[in-house]
């Protein structure tokens, strides 16, 4: 009985510092693939702002605000799904999708 209880102590501790290996391994791409996402996420915002002035200065006589309001939606969902994608990419995430 006592030879058993040690073998599953000793494979839990191989279990769990499989597990901190793993996690050492994968630590940064985790932290490039969050910094790539932010990157997308803060362009995505500052390029829908240029979007709105270039919008308002080729269209400057448009009533329909929420077209504009639309287009700059899709454009800046666009932009962060490439960067999902990407960071899901460095990260080695890619096969769950």
């Amino acid at each position: 009985m006592q030879k058993t209880g040690l073998s599953y102590i000793e494979l839990v501790y191989k279990v769990l510092e499989n597990w901190y290996i793993t996690f050492a391994e994968l630590t940064p791409k985790l932290i490039v693939g969050i910094l790539v996402f932010t990157f997308f996420l803060i362009t995505s915002k500052y390029l829908s702002v240029i979007a709105v002035k270039l919008f308002h200065r080729f269209f400057p006589k448009s009533k329909k605000e929420s077209s504009l309001v639309t287009l700059i939606g899709i454009f800046r969902f666009l932009i962060m799904m490439l960067g999902t994608f990407i960071s899901l990419e460095i990260m080695g995430f890619s096969g769950f999708l």
